[in-house]
């Protein structure tokens, strides 16, 4: 039998072996990150983006600052789908935050490339604050590095990491295949970084060291693959592909002089100058309503003179707070969608009360056809524009093809739990692996409020007597 004195030292013998296994397996990484500063969205209640406790949400893109060392090779970035997610996210540049795809699932290349099965991305998908792409999208940045190197705790959090950037790729996305002219491709930069504080990239600079430590053919089939593709019955086409590579120095240069980077100031005078031309088309509807003016002209006059500018702002800055007026936010939702029935190459035609393709012959997209028209609406026709939007928008959603859908909570198990309130952009394309998607493109509980002059003034006058 073992005396007091043995088990005593057993213990200890133990303790000490259970701390020496416990410190040997898990050594405590120390991040930098960097928090959001909430200024965004610091401004009228009107426009006020609030979180539960009746604070300003932060915001990913425009409440950091940008840090960028060329020299150095390093930037800050913001992570939107960490390494080996089982689900891939977004970020949406309007609410600042990021919001559920879709799931990943057993993928093959269709590239036929790559042999194996695609399942859960190999790096980790990332952006630069305050820098828009060429595309005007957040620049994008894919990070290779252990996601414990990239994140102060479990993903998601709201704050920047530093990387060091190792080169850069041209990524193309086509949204109606065939795209057999170069032409029709569109193209972006996207930049490859690796995490400093990862041992095993610590001398990893460029693409030539990098390709030696990672299954590159997995990793650019996954990038090719990952956000789904063009599927035609059973045929397969592809929707992107990644093509050149650009030194570390040169793709940071590329990346800001192709791109745009917003400093302080310009940040502040957009949000402001936005906010100033959302209040003049509330003033518009306020005015017809209380029977000054007629819909059609007042709306015609605003697309002259302010609807470039609009189209500009609704893709950065928030046009209301459905919390202080929910009338106030369909409204300028359902003028967002007149706008994103324009970017997929519609034209509202007031005689006919239809969307129709913006085209003259073949090719040629028709100048200010959209403002010529408008000159022929009346108040019903105009009203009906916006509710037909949203139709078609629906159509487009089963298309195959790229369209603009309206997201209130991003909600459901695989989801953030994030308020977006916003259209974002779906690419339209899908995965072969993954059950149908089914998106709701708009509340169907929400209907446009027609805008009428009460003394029936405008009731079938045009903006021009013909």
């Amino acid at each position: 039998m073992l005396s007091i004195c043995q088990f005593k030292n057993l213990n200890y013998l133990l303790i000490f072996l259970t701390l020496l296994v416990s410190s040997c397996a898990k050594k405590e990484v120390i991040v930098e990150t960097i928090s959001p500063t909430g200024n965004w969205f610091s401004t009228k209640d009107q426009f006020r983006y609030k979180n539960f406790e009746g604070e300003p949400e932060s915001h990913l893109f425009f409440d950091f600052k940008p840090v960028l060392n060329i020299d150095k090779k390093y930037l800050d970035v913001v992570v939107v789908t960490p390494e080996r997610s089982d689900f891939h996210y977004e970020f949406d540049l309007v609410s600042g935050k990021r919001y559920f795809s879709h799931s990943y699932c057993k993928e093959s290349d269709v590239w036929k490339s790559y042999e194996p099965s695609l399942s859960t991305p190999p790096y980790t998908e990332a952006f630069v604050p305050r820098l828009l792409d060429q595309l005007k999208m957040p620049q994008k940045v894919v990070i290779f590095g252990d996601r414990q190197y990239l994140s102060s705790e479990s993903f998601p959090q709201d704050e920047t990491v530093r990387v060091r950037v190792i080169g850069g790729m041209i990524e193309q996305f086509c949204d109606s295949f065939p795209c057999d002219e170069n032409k029709k491709w569109n193209s972006r930069l996207v930049l490859f970084a690796v995490s400093p504080l990862d041992p095993a990239y610590k001398d990893t600079h460029s693409f030539a060291t990098l390709i030696k430590k990672i299954d590159w053919k997995e990793v650019k089939a996954f990038l090719e693959n990952a956000r789904g593709r063009t599927i035609n019955d059973r045929s397969f086409y592809p929707a992107y592909r990644l093509i050149g590579q650009v030194f570390p120095t040169k793709a940071m240069k590329m990346a800001l002089e192709m791109g745009h980077l917003f400093s302080d100031r310009e940040a502040k005078t957009l949000r402001r100058s936005c906010e100033n031309v959302y209040q003049k088309l509330y003033n518009l509807k306020t005015d017809v309503l209380q029977a000054e003016g007629t819909f059609p002209k007042a709306f015609h006059q605003f697309y002259k003179r302010y609807w470039n500018l609009f189209k500009t702002c609704r893709r950065y800055v928030r046009a209301s707070s459905i919390t202080h007026n929910a009338k106030d936010h369909w409204f300028m939702e359902y003028m967002a969608s007149f706008i994103h029935a324009e970017q997929m190459g519609y034209l509202y035609q007031c005689r006919t009360k239809a969307w129709v393709r913006n085209v003259e012959g073949v090719v040629k997209r028709r100048e200010n056809a959209q403002e010529e028209e408008l000159k022929f609406c009346t108040s019903e026709s105009l009203n009906l524009a916006f509710e037909k939007a949203i139709n078609l928008m629906t159509g487009l959603s089963s298309s195959g093809r790229s369209y603009y859908r309206y997201i209130q909570y991003d909600s459901g198990a695989k989801s953030l739990g994030n308020k977006i309130y916003s259209w974002v952009r779906d690419n339209g394309k899908r995965l072969s692996c993954e059950k149908p998607r089914k998106y709701s493109v708009f509340p169907s509980d929400v209907t446009w409020s027609p805008i009428k002059n009460p003394e029936n003034k405008d009731k079938d006058v045009s903006v021009y007597i013909r």
